[in-house]
């Protein structure tokens, strides 16, 4: 039996693009076992059932914000430990790792049988020497020892080539040439005809975590409210700080509305009820500005319009790359200057996602094929 691990130590709810090359593994059906090691997420969402005949998820402990210092600690133990037992239990062919957090048990396989496994690294997220310097002491141990291993990887991938940029840069003087840039589109599935004509007032989303310093939440409340009833706001999260919520709390409008949470798969269908969906990252730092998020595309896949923050380059430079006239940059900083109505969806005024270039299945085609 061929078996291919998946190493991700965050929840598999909390990251669609996992989600999204799980399903098309699912597809293909191969004589391969695909053996998945994750977390339980500490939050309100559904645990995800994603074991077949094909591919068995292994949960080892729960990981999240709430969580008390012994309980991660342990769950850290607990998870390298199971994980890097079962790597050399096994011995797969292949190994896929995402993120600096879940490389120490495929470091430590492919250091150890070299070219008899195929390693793959794929990063969710940009991550500067700074904030290697300066954050979890786990994170910057494990970090130089994937210095190590980078340059025999059969495949190292970054969300766009900007941010693949900046990785190599830092990584100087180390030489990689398996490089290759996934955008997180959504599945072809997901793709929905934009309504016709706005709705009276016009409804807005955002789905996704909160953050008062990192995100244009204050400015974008602040307009809703000034639009004095013709729009609203629905929040969509299972990551808000008590800051965030004694700030919405403080508001004491009926023009912005938090709503239950829901599993990635129901998203389409939710998208449905409105006509924008918004991003809201300020660019406080690299990888928030040259971020293209998975958001913007399952709101656009879905028909919405989409509104981001213009400080946002990775998504600027998509939009007016591929022409897309209902991804629309915006001053948050501005925003009494925003003339929306110019922008509204009008019947016969809408742009249409390719079913080749803007969903999952053609990102990930070469990911796929190579696992």
């Amino acid at each position: 039996m061929n078996y291919l691990f998946i190493i991700h130590f965050f929840p598999l709810e909390l990251y669609p693009p996992v989600q999204n090359l799980l399903n098309q593994l699912i597809e293909k059906k191969k004589n391969v076992k695909i053996i998945v090691f994750t977390t339980y997420a500490n939050t309100a969402l559904n645990t995800i059932n994603f074991s077949t005949e094909h591919i068995e998820v292994i949960r080892v402990g729960k990981s999240g914000k709430n969580l008390k210092p012994w309980q991660r600690y342990f769950t850290y133990l607990k998870f390298f430990t199971k994980a890097t037992f079962s790597l050399f239990k096994y011995k797969p062919n292949s190994v896929l790792y995402y993120e600096t957090l879940s490389s120490f048990p495929a470091v430590m396989y492919k250091k150890t049988f070299g070219k008899k496994a195929k390693l793959f690294i794929h990063y969710h997220e940009y991550t500067s020497k700074e904030q290697y310097k300066s954050g979890m002491l786990l994170n910057k141990i494990f970090h130089q020892l994937e210095k190590q291993i980078y340059p025999l990887a059969n495949w190292v991938s970054h969300t766009n080539q900007q941010r693949m940029n900046f990785f190599l840069k830092d990584i100087a003087p180390i030489k990689i040439t398996n490089t290759y840039a996934i955008p997180n589109y959504p599945p072809k599935i997901w793709y929905r005809s934009p309504n016709q004509e706005a709705h009276t007032p016009l409804k807005i989303i955002y789905v996704g975590s909160l953050g008062l310093n990192s995100m244009f939440i204050k400015e974008f409340a602040n307009w809703v409210i000034q639009q004095n009833g013709n729009v609203v706001w629905d929040i969509y999260t299972i990551n808000c700080t008590q800051e965030v919520k004694d700030f919405f709390q403080s508001l004491n409008t009926n023009y912005i509305q938090f709503q239950q949470p829901v599993n990635y798969k129901e998203l389409p269908n939710v998208f449905q009820q409105y006509d924008v969906g918004v991003v809201l990252y300020k660019g406080v730092n690299l990888n928030q500005i040259h971020t293209t998020p998975n958001k913007m595309f399952e709101y656009f896949a879905c028909g919405l319009d989409v509104w981001f923050p213009d400080v946002m380059l990775g998504g600027l430079e998509f939009a007016q790359l591929n022409g897309l006239q209902k991804m629309i940059p915006v001053n948050f900083l501005q925003l009494q200057n925003f003339e929306y109505k110019k922008f509204i969806r009008l019947k016969g005024n809408t742009d249409k996602a390719s079913p080749n270039h803007f969903f999952c299945e053609y990102a990930l085609s070469a990911l796929v094929e190579k696992l």
